[in-house]
């Protein structure tokens, strides 16, 4: 499985088990678009 995959994952799951705001999910999003920025430069 891709980490964008993953991740699309993980937004299902705290949208519907964990009832997480739109704005949670943001403010994770960026958290993770920052991880892959870093994980490309790093070409890991």
């Amino acid at each position: 499985m891709r980490i964008e995959a993953a991740a699309e994952l993980f937004f299902t799951y705290l949208e519907h088990e964990r009832g997480c705001r739109a704005a949670t999910s943001t403010a994770y999003g960026s958290d993770v678009a920052a991880l892959l920025r870093y994980l490309e430069q790093e070409e890991i």
